[in-house]
């Protein structure tokens, strides 16, 4: 019988859950920061199937680095604190997932929906 995990989920409306300040950060100690704030809640596991190989696994943006209008126009309508830091580094922004989920998530075959109404 393989163990259940179930991922702790951010609580997006309380501020940064990791404990960072919102000083300026580099771009070193920002993925830095990503990386550690994502492994603390996925651990090294694919949150979609599980995957357990850390070379198989990647951290992702669920909101691609690019899309900086799209996260100020998230921030703008309250669904990102205005205190989270930006698009690349803010580990709300992100998921652990194996290659195969990465490619078909990048590729549009499946999507991450915010559902604030449900309550872990």
């Amino acid at each position: 019988m393989v163990a259940q995990w179930i991922p702790e989920p951010f609580n997006l409306l309380e501020g940064n859950p990791f404990g960072y300040s919102q000083h300026a950060i580099s771009s070193i100690s920002g993925t830095e920061a990503f990386e550690t704030g994502i492994k603390t809640r996925d651990r090294d596991l694919c949150v979609v199937c599980g995957h357990s190989q850390r070379r198989g696994l990647d951290y992702c943006h669920i909101i691609p680095k690019v899309e900086d209008d799209t996260w100020e126009e998230m921030k703008d309508t309250g669904f990102v604190p205005q205190t989270a830091k930006g698009v690349k580094h803010e580990a709300r922004n992100g998921i652990r997932l194996c290659t195969l989920h990465q490619r078909l998530f990048d590729a549009h075959c499946y999507y991450i929906r915010w559902m604030p109404e449900v309550v872990f």
